[in-house]
C-alpha cells in the first residue's frame, strides 16, 4: 500500500502551476529593475528521511499511531510522514482502504518535492483509477520565486490531464500581494504538452489591469503558438510595467514574438521579434512602436 500510495502522491499536482506560469521564453530587459516583490526564501520544515543511506525508492512511514479499526482499513495517526528519496508527505491522519484502493489525508496536509511545497487542508488518492484530489490548498515554489493557491487540484495519472480550479499565482507574498495572476479553471494536458486556462485577470494592487476568456500556452520550451509568461515589475524610469507576449510558431525555421507593454509613466508600447535560420545563417528583427 505505501509504495503505491507514495507513487501517486508524487504526482504534484501543485507542479503545474509551476509549469504554466513559468514557462517564458523571453528575458526581461536587463535596465528594468524588476523589484516589486523581491526572492524570499522557503522555509517548509520538510521531514528528512533517518536513514541517508537507504536505497533509492524506498518508503520511510512514521505516524505515533498506527490502527486496524476493521478488516481492510489502516489507519495513521499522529505526525504522519510518509518519505520517499526527494519527496516528502505529512499529516495529522491518513486512512487507508485496501478494498476501495482510496487514501484519505487529513488535518494539515503537506507534501514537497525539489520543486514545490504544498498545504492544505485535506487530499485524496483514488488508486485504483490513479486519480487524486486536493482540496483548499496553497503552494511556494522552491527553485523560483513564486506562490499562489488553488481550491482544488484534479490530476488523472492515466491520461496525463491535470485540472486546477480557483487558481492564484503571484510572485508577492501572500499577505501583501501587489499583482497576482488568476484564473477560474486550469486544464493542463501532459501528453500533448499543453495548457488552457479560462477566465484569466491579472491585478494590480487589487484592480484589474488585463483579462482573457481564454488563453492557451505550451507546458515547456518546445515550440508552440501560445501566450508566454506576463512580465510584471517597477522602475523609476517608467513606474509600473506590464508585459504580455504572444508567441507565434510560423514554420520550424521561423518565428515570432508580439508583446503589448503598459508602462503606467509612458503609456502603451508593442513589441515585435521576427527571426528565420538559413541553411548558412540566420537573422532577427526587432521592432518597438
Amino acid at each position: 500500500m505505501n509504495r503505491k500510495t507514495l507513487g501517486r502522491i508524487g504526482l504534484s499536482g501543485v507542479l503545474v502551476i509551476a509549469h504554466s506560469v513559468s514557462s517564458a521564453r523571453t528575458e526581461l530587459r536587463d535596465d528594468l529593475r524588476w523589484a516589486l516583490c523581491p526572492i524570499q526564501n522557503v522555509n517548509t520544515n520538510k521531514p528528512i528521511t533517518s536513514d541517508p543511506a537507504r536505497p533509492a525508492g524506498t518508503i520511510e512511514l512514521r505516524a505515533d499511531r498506527t490502527d486496524l479499526p476493521r478488516e481492510g482499513i489502516q489507519e495513521f495517526s499522529g505526525n504522519v510522514e510518509i518519505i520517499q528519496d526527494q519527496r516528502a508527505l505529512s499529516a495529522q491522519s491518513i486512512t487507508y482502504s485496501e478494498e476501495a484502493g482510496v487514501a484519505k489525508i487529513n488535518g494539515n496536509a503537506s507534501y514537497w518535492d525539489n520543486s514545490v511545497y504544498w498545504r492544505g487542508e485535506r487530499g485524496q488518492l483514488e488508486l485504483e483509477n490513479e486519480t487524486a484530489n486536493l482540496e483548499n490548498g496553497v503552494y511556494e515554489l522552491i527553485s523560483r520565486n513564486g506562490r499562489g493557491s488553488a481550491e482544488r487540484i484534479s490530476v488523472n495519472i492515466a491520461t496525463s490531464i491535470d485540472t486546477l480550479n480557483s487558481v492564484v499565482y503571484s510572485t508577492c507574498p501572500n499577505s501583501a500581494q501587489a499583482w497576482k495572476l488568476t484564473a477560474r479553471r486550469l486544464k493542463l494536458d501532459h501528453n500533448r504538452d499543453w495548457g488552457a486556462a479560462r477566465d484569466v485577470s491579472i491585478r494590480f494592487h487589487g484592480v484589474p489591469i488585463f483579462y482573457s476568456p481564454y488563453l492557451s500556452f505550451p507546458l515547456s520550451d518546445n515550440r508552440k503558438s501560445g501566450f508566454l509568461a506576463p512580465g510584471i515589475g517597477n522602475s523609476r524610469d517608467s513606474g509600473f510595467d506590464i508585459k504580455i507576449p504572444y508567441y507565434w510558431n510560423i514554420a520550424p525555421d521561423q518565428d515570432a514574438t508580439f508583446t503589448p507593454r503598459v508602462l503606467a509613466d509612458r503609456g502603451l508600447l508593442l513589441g515585435a521579434q521576427y527571426r528565420y535560420l538559413l541553411k548558412r545563417g540566420g537573422g532577427q528583427f526587432d521592432i518597438e512602436a
